[in-house]
């Protein structure tokens, strides 16, 4: 388990909630990502359009793309 925080600046402040929830999880891949390559990863999210391919917006089919290469296994909890 683990857990990242910091703070949205002003244009990641109006992102869409799925934006914000996968930029969340971009960004903690980013942080320890030595650690989790190679792991079996598996990510919880209440959002349940996370777990379907929403590619509309470049920045999200850039994310997607990175989020990938962890083969993360994505479930929706409610």
């Amino acid at each position: 388990v683990a857990y990242y925080s910091r703070k949205l600046n002003k244009a990641q402040k109006n992102y869409t909630s799925m934006e914000k929830e996968l930029l969340a999880i971009v960004a903690i891949l980013k942080k320890i990502r030595t650690t989790l390559l190679g792991a079996n990863i598996t990510v919880f999210t209440d959002h349940k359009n996370m777990t379907f391919e929403n590619l509309q917006i470049q920045r999200v089919i850039r994310w997607r793309n990175y989020v990938e290469e962890f083969g993360p296994k994505l479930e929706h909890r409610y």
